[in-house]
């Protein structure tokens, strides 16, 4: 198993930019497993767009030590969002909460 501590890459991840190159790296340096000790968030952007990346590139990587927000946030970040959800409503406001409680 080659794995790498992202702690050590940042304790937060948050841009796109940033999952891009990182995966960049794991994949020249052959890592199979990401572990998220101690990395405290993981915006949805840089996890959907890690998930992007790893289903582009059919390279799917471990991940190990994901407390429940970073886990959430993956599984949220595979979920595809109704863009239209406007176009739905009469309100013009949506709630945040209510959005991820329906995706």
């Amino acid at each position: 198993m080659n794995s790498i501590k992202l702690e050590k890459i940042a304790k937060i991840l948050s841009t796109r930019q940033t999952a891009r190159e990182k995966f960049r790296i794991c994949k020249i340096k052959k890592i199979d497993t990401l572990d998220f000790e101690d990395v405290v968030f993981v915006s949805r952007s840089f996890a959907n767009e890690w998930l992007n990346l790893e289903k582009k590139d059919n390279y799917k990587f471990k991940k190990i030590n994901m407390n429940k927000d970073i886990l959430f946030m993956f599984d949220y970040a595979d979920k595809k969002i109704d863009s239209n959800i406007l176009k739905h409503t009469k309100h013009r406001t949506v709630s945040l909460a209510k959005l991820m409680a329906e995706a």
